[in-house]
């Protein structure tokens, strides 16, 4: 993702790793790479992560309201995590 936003940085998108929820951790060691810190915006304020399990149980739920055609991509964002440094929190 990063080498997207290097290729097309005034592309204004949100990013998403949907990963089965035990890869938690290696997606947030990934994105929160020294390399990827130093980029602006770091790839972390634009790249969350989505748990699989979470995606398909909302999913799910919409599909058994009826709802499925009426979603919209931006109900992500209540679902998705962002990850922030220790370090950046810190100081």
């Amino acid at each position: 993702m990063s080498d997207l936003m290097a290729l097309m940085p005034h592309l204004n998108i949100k990013l998403y790793i949907v990963a089965p929820d035990e890869r938690r951790g290696r997606v947030r060691q990934e994105i929160l790479r020294p390399t990827f810190k130093i980029r602006k915006p770091p790839l972390a304020k634009v790249c969350g992560f989505l748990p699989i399990s979470v995606l398909k149980d909302k999913v799910d739920g919409v599909r058994a309201l009826g709802l499925l055609s009426s979603l919209k991509a931006d109900f992500l964002e209540s679902l998705i995590e962002q990850f922030e440094d220790e370090d950046d929190i810190a100081g």
